[in-house]
């Protein structure tokens, strides 16, 4: 059955995305291409995306202790890539600019090793998660995918003489946009194991007393 409800909510995701994705045209159609630029609209709706993840694992990170360090080191990430989207205006901040935010992971990281056993231990059992392997996939698309299909050298050799600075903003936001959308659906997942986990244990729980209340009743 539990198999059931994992397919349910991933075909729900799956139609969220697609729905999304099949929104562009007319995005396109009603604002252009500077609806990419910094500033527009979908960089403040990837920003307000980021934020309510962060505001989301961070309430898992005080509600399961179990996985408080792992939350956090995740939180921090979040929070540097809500940073990063604000650059063009954090670049107003004396000296470092939109880079201070390399003190969330720093911050994280620090907290973490203060019990490496523990962390150890969390990292070990999140990388056994659906949660992880989403996650994976969506820094991937938001990374690494959206920042090489979207360089400008390689736009050059496939659009040439048609080539527009307003397309390299188009693909790369676009690319990162669905990359944070999946990390979304990751942290979802992140918090629908965390509390299967509780159910598993809290069932556990009650069959051994219900065996041992049997056992003591013969």
């Amino acid at each position: 059955m539990d198999g059931w409800k994992i397919a349910v909510r991933y075909f729900i995701y799956a139609v969220v995305v697609a729905g999304l994705a099949a929104s562009l045209p007319a995005l396109l159609r009603r604002r252009g291409l500077g609806v990419f630029t910094d500033g527009s609209v979908v960089e403040w709706a990837q920003f307000t995306l980021l934020g309510a993840l962060v505001g989301m694992v961070l309430w898992m990170a005080v509600r399961w202790e179990r996985m408080r360090r792992v939350s956090v080191l995740l939180c921090s990430l979040l929070a540097f890539a809500a940073t990063r989207e604000m650059d063009y205006r954090l670049d107003e901040v004396p000296v470092v600019g939109w880079k201070f935010a390399y003190l969330w992971p720093l911050g994280a990281i620090v907290y973490g090793l203060t019990d490496r056993a523990t962390l150890w231990r969390e990292l070990d059992a999140f990388v056994r998660t659906r949660a992880f392997a989403v996650f994976w996939a969506g820094l991937l698309l938001a990374v690494p995918v959206g920042q090489l299909v979207g360089h400008t050298e390689l736009l050059v050799e496939i659009l040439g003489d048609g080539f527009d600075h307003h397309f390299k903003h188009a693909i790369e936001e676009i690319l990162e946009t669905f990359g944070y959308l999946v990390i979304a659906i990751a942290c979802m997942e992140y918090g629908v194991e965390l509390e299967e986990r509780d159910e598993d244990k809290s069932s556990s729980r009650k069959r051994n007393a219900d065996g041992q209340s049997g056992v003591g009743g013969v």
